[in-house]
C-alpha cells in the first residue's frame, strides 16, 4: 500500500508514510485537517498556540497600533535599512 485510502473502518495510512514519528503518535483532527504526529511534536505545537495567545492578550492590553501605524513603523524601519546599505 502506497496511498491512504478512506475505508467504512477509518482512514489507512501506509506504513512508510508513519516511519520516523516514533513507536507512538498524536493525532488529532482540526477543522477539516488531519494532524499526526509524535507526542514531543504535539506538546511544542501547543506550547507554540499558548506563546501565540500571550502575545496577542499583551497586545490588546498594550493597545495595538492602528494601521496608519503599522505603516509609519514600517517605512521608519525601511529608511533605516536603506541608510545602512
Amino acid at each position: 500500500m502506497d496511498e491512504f485510502r478512506v475505508t467504512k473502518d477509518g482512514l489507512l495510512i501506509p506504513r512508510s508514510w508513519m516511519k520516523g514519528l516514533g513507536a507512538r503518535v498524536s493525532v488529532e483532527r482540526r477543522g477539516e485537517m488531519l494532524i499526526v504526529e509524535p507526542p514531543s511534536r504535539a506538546a511544542a505545537r501547543r506550547r507554540l498556540t499558548k506563546a501565540v495567545a500571550r502575545i496577542r492578550a499583551a497586545g490588546r492590553y498594550l493597545g495595538a497600533l492602528s494601521t496608519g501605524g503599522v505603516q509609519t513603523e514600517v517605512k521608519a524601519a525601511r529608511a533605516r535599512r536603506a541608510r545602512r546599505r
